[in-house]
């Protein structure tokens, strides 16, 4: 496979790394750990290596899932032409539909925003909790004026010159940030290594040229969409900002605007957060993603093995210990038409694949005769 990952990149990502077939192009997904979903989305011009330090500092009881965009990192590269905020949303949206959970957790930065929450919109998956840095997830307003970094990546021949043949803004990410000992030379290898062929290049300057310089722009109606979608969000959020972006300072009072309820955690960082401040980024994403109701996997083999009595006990002990042994949770089968107001993670009709280190197995026998039994895995 072309997008190969070199020996010296897979030891700092030690993560399951897979590749998936969206509208005919492969993405390259990075996993870390088992359970409720939450998604990482990068922008522009980098790849999931921008969450390394943020991986480093989880532990493994959330599936966090890091995908690469198309054009980017070690998924396929495309052509200039081929990029728009409409490609980018369905490849977006063939990843999420690949998720089997409904409810999944977004973090999102840079035009990972728009792009992951337009493609978790159209494939009909239920944000259940958001962390968001330096990113734009409102459309433009009449009148407004593009920066000078988005102006200069629609002038004709110099923006190709500064954008492909300087490879501008990749080989100057120090330009944008502001906490001093932010991209080491090992980091800076790491980010430029996928894009280091002039054929493979064209990303940055597409998704720059993908942000609306005028109210006719082809990506502004998308936009439009995201941000009525995302006023309808009252879920649990955090913004963790650089206030010492040079190109996105001005959209934080307009994010914090879209999300009341969300506290803004200020950081001294520049554009890329990760990077500089990643303490404060963890410490969002354990808050927003803490262990809730909904991360525990409740389920009754009884739909499968009918009342036992005597031996029910024994039997969902059995269940139990193999849970744990497969990292399966079995289902409760017919389980149509649930009332779910504890807002628990009901394992209905299908198993589920999880990390499962403990299992508590409840046996109510007629009469009060009632046992819990906990089993956890051997250390």
């Amino acid at each position: 496979m072309s997008n190969k990952i070199p020996d010296w990149l897979i030891k700092q990502l030690p993560y399951k790394h897979s590749w998936m077939d969206v509208g005919g192009k492969n993405m390259h997904v990075m996993q870390k750990g088992e359970g409720k979903p939450i998604v990482m989305v990068h922008g522009n011009p980098l790849w999931g290596y921008l969450y390394k330090k943020i991986l480093d500092g989880l532990d493994d009881n959330h599936k966090y899932l890091i995908p690469d965009l198309i054009g980017f990192g070690f998924s396929d590269k495309i052509k200039t032409e081929e990029h728009s905020l409409k490609a980018h949303q369905n490849w977006m949206a063939e990843f999420f539909s690949s998720i089997k959970e409904e409810k999944i957790g977004l973090v999102i930065h840079d035009w990972g925003g728009m792009i992951g929450v337009a493609g978790a919109m159209k494939a009909g998956k239920k944000i259940d909790g958001l962390v968001i840095m330096n990113t734009c997830v409102t459309a433009p307003r009449e009148g407004f004026k593009p920066t000078l970094f988005h102006s200069l990546s629609q002038l004709p021949f110099l923006s190709d010159i500064l954008f492909r043949g300087l490879n501008f803004p990749l080989s100057y990410l120090k330009i944008f940030s502001h906490v001093s000992g932010s991209f080491k030379k090992e980091a800076m290898r790491a980010y430029k290594y996928p894009l280091r062929k002039f054929q493979d290049n064209s990303g940055p300057l597409s998704l720059a040229r993908m942000v609306p310089n005028n109210m006719h722009h082809p990506s502004v109606p998308i936009e439009k969409e995201t941000e009525k979608y995302l006023a309808s969000y009252d879920g649990p959020a955090k913004i963790v900002w650089g206030m010492n972006d040079p190109v996105m300072w001005k959209l934080r009072r307009r994010t914090s605007r879209l999300f009341p309820q969300a506290k803004v955690i200020k950081t001294q960082a520049g554009h890329f957060v990760q990077e500089e401040t990643p303490d404060e980024v963890i410490a969002a994403i354990k808050e927003v993603f803490k262990n809730r109701a909904d991360s525990i996997s409740v389920s009754s083999t009884k739909s499968m093995t009918g009342h036992l009595l005597g031996a029910a006990g024994a039997i969902e002990s059995i269940f139990s210990i193999c849970s744990i042994n497969n990292n399966v949770v079995p289902p409760t089968i017919n389980l149509i038409n649930p009332d779910n107001e504890a807002n628990l993670n009901l394992v209905a009709n299908q198993s589920e694949e999880r990390k499962i280190k403990s299992v508590m197995n409840n046996t109510f026998g007629f009469g009060g005769t009632n046992v819990s039994l906990i089993f956890s895995e051997y250390s």
